[in-house]
């Protein structure tokens, strides 16, 4: 077939390229309206093929009168700089969902009670739900649920859609307390579910491109079927040296398909 580069020095990958998963369903079928593409980061992708062989002995010589393949296996490891949340709950085996109406517990710094004696949040305290308020002085504040105002060490509690109003006594007004509370609020979450993840196509678009830059080629790799496998890490500080790397195993693949495949544009004029 010749050539696909026409000048001399092989191949360099500028960048890693961007994934896309596609489920496959139990009939063998794609389902691209569920396709997960990545939004995060991605650092690294390291494509691995390995085979496995049993040499066939020979009685009459020295050296083996050959050898056969017994086993080909292979992984996809994808190293993401920053959290996918869609990509991670695939791994889980679950997928996002989206709450309109949920709670988010807040830990606030330290506040100051002003001089009206109140301090005011822009989160929506979730009626009935927790809140503690300790004083830097080690005072734990009691909720009053009465309309009268607060004594010495009390609070009572306020609140609209985004906002929350803790009104003191006069006698606490520029004090520093610590506030713990239960919030309302939409939000989109993933759990560790208890079905492994589905197997899906991966598709890679990347680029390769001459030492020189004079060409430069659109590549897709292309897994007809892989699942996450190892361990999640899903560190929670933030910290620029760490990464996310997440190893999919191929499998079989699927009718009339490569279990890993390479495809180059083909920019020849004839």
């Amino acid at each position: 077939m010749g050539n696909i580069l026409k000048t001399k020095g092989g191949f360099v990958i500028d960048r890693p390229g961007n994934v896309l998963f596609v489920p496959v369903k139990a009939d063998g079928t794609l389902d691209f309206a569920n396709a997960i593409r990545n939004t995060a980061i991605i650092n690294t992708i390291t494509v691995t093929n390995s085979k496995t062989k049993t040499e066939i002995p020979d009685g009459n010589q020295f050296y083996p009168a050959g050898d056969r393949v017994t086993a080909i296996s292979g992984t996809v490891a994808i190293d993401f700089s920053t959290v996918d949340p869609a990509v991670w709950a695939m791994c889980s085996g679950t997928e996002l969902k989206n709450n309109p109406t949920d709670k988010l517990l807040k830990i606030y710094d330290y506040q100051k009670i002003s001089e009206a004696s109140i301090i005011e949040l822009t989160e929506e305290y979730t009626d009935g739900d927790f809140i503690q308020i300790i004083g830097s002085d080690g005072t734990v504040y009691e909720k009053i649920t009465t309309e009268g105002t607060p004594t010495a060490g009390e609070f009572k509690i306020a609140y609209a859609t985004n906002k929350t109003t803790i009104t003191f006594a006069a006698d606490d007004k520029g004090k520093d307390v610590a506030i713990s509370m239960m919030t309302t609020s939409k939000t989109i979450s993933y759990s560790q579910g208890r079905k492994a993840m589905k197997y899906h196509k991966i598709i890679i678009d990347t680029e390769y491109s001459t030492l020189n830059d004079t060409e430069k080629l659109p590549v897709n790799v292309i897994i007809s079927q892989a699942s996450v496998s190892g361990d999640m890490v899903d560190a929670l500080q933030k910290d620029p040296s760490s990464t996310k790397t997440l190893t999919f195993n191929m499998y079989a693949p699927l009718a009339g398909e490569q279990p890993y495949e390479i495809k180059f544009k083909d920019t020849s004029t004839n």
